[in-house]
C-alpha cells in the first residue's frame, strides 16, 4: 500500500508536464469563477482537481494543485488569512483524497478505478464542506449544523457534476 503513495515521478511519461499543465488549469479556472445566477459565482477548479488525484501520485497532485489554487488566490489578492486557510483546505483535500484513491485503486483494497475515484471524490467534497463550515459558522458565529446543511445544499450538484467532469477528462 504504501509503494502506491510513493509513485515515482516519470518526467519521461510526461508527469511532470501532466503537472505543469494540471497547475495552471488551477489557476485559470480558479482565477476566473463562472456567475451562474445573479450574485452566484462558482468555480470550476474541482475539476483538474479530481484529474490530478486519479492522473498523477499524491504528492505531485497535491504539489500541483496548491501551487495553482495559491497563485489564483494570490493575483486575485485575496486576504493572507483567506489564502492560508484555502490553501490548508485544498491541501488536505487533494492529499487525503489521493491517498484514499490511490489505497483503494491499487493498494489496500483493490476496486475499480471508478469506484475508488467516486469514493475518494465524496470524501473531498464532504471534507471540503466540513472545513468551509467550521470557518464560516465560526465567523459568523452561526450554528455549524445549519452552515454545514447549506453549503451541501447549495453545492452538492455543481460538484458532483465538476468531479464527474474531472474523472472524465482524466
Amino acid at each position: 500500500w504504501a509503494g502506491s503513495l510513493y509513485v515515482p515521478f516519470e518526467t519521461r511519461s510526461g508527469s511532470l508536464l501532466l503537472a505543469i499543465v494540471l497547475a495552471g488549469a488551477v489557476a485559470i479556472v480558479q482565477h476566473v469563477p463562472r456567475h451562474i445566477l445573479t450574485g452566484t459565482k462558482m468555480s470550476l477548479y474541482t475539476v483538474p482537481l479530481v484529474a490530478a488525484v486519479i492522473l498523477l501520485p499524491v504528492w505531485a497532485a497535491t504539489a500541483a494543485v496548491v501551487i495553482g489554487f495559491v497563485a489564483a488566490e494570490l493575483w486575485q489578492r485575496h486576504p493572507g488569512c483567506e489564502v492560508l486557510f484555502n490553501g490548508a483546505a485544498i491541501t488536505l483535500q487533494v492529499a487525503i483524497g489521493g491517498m484514499l484513491y490511490a489505497a483503494l485503486a491499487g493498494g489496500l483494497v483493490v476496486l475499480p478505478g471508478v469506484v475508488a475515484a467516486i469514493v475518494a471524490a465524496v470524501v473531498m467534497f464532504l471534507l471540503g464542506i466540513t472545513l468551509v463550515a467550521g470557518s464560516v459558522s465560526t465567523h459568523h458565529a452561526l450554528p455549524y449544523s445549519q452552515i454545514w446543511r447549506q453549503i451541501a445544499w447549495e453545492t452538492v450538484l455543481t460538484d458532483a457534476t465538476m468531479f464527474l467532469i474531472g474523472a472524465i477528462l482524466a
